[in-house]
């Protein structure tokens, strides 16, 4: 959901050097997995493979996975659009900052307005951290 990939998308997933008890609960749990994560396929490797092209990767408990979302996504799409957001987050944080500055609007507004526009600031500067998340794991596409 975070790259906005399409619900019908099927996306290769490789789990690299899964210990004995995460290979269990793989083989156990795959067809589920499979459906809910909408995964094709969906492989366990002991050896570290090459660098997939267009993957993201995330370490879970003691193996790496790799998510190819190069097949399902625009890569460069998605980094404009993240890129676009960004910005337009910079700039609502700018605002906050401007107005939370503010002498005269501090004095004059009421508290409760006051803290509206710091718990605004705030999730402004969480959603902002979390995007630069999402764009620094699409910059190795």
């Amino acid at each position: 959901a975070e790259f906005h990939v399409p619900p019908a998308a099927q996306v290769p997933v490789r789990v690299v050097g899964p210990g004995a008890e995460s290979t269990r609960r793989l083989e156990t749990h795959r067809d589920l997995i499979v459906r809910l994560a909408r995964l094709a396929p969906l492989d366990a490797v002991e050896a570290t493979p090459e660098a997939v092209k267009g993957a993201i990767q995330f370490v879970l408990d003691e193996a790496t996975v790799f998510v190819n979302l190069a097949v399902a996504i625009d890569a460069e799409r998605e980094k404009a659009r993240l890129d676009n957001e960004i910005v337009r987050l910079d700039g609502d944080i700018s605002k906050f900052d401007k107005k939370l500055a503010n002498r005269g609007f501090l004095e004059k507004a009421p508290p409760e307005v006051v803290e509206t526009a710091r718990e605004r600031r705030q999730v402004a500067v969480r959603e902002r951290a979390k995007l630069d998340q999402a764009r620094g794991r699409l910059a190795v596409m």
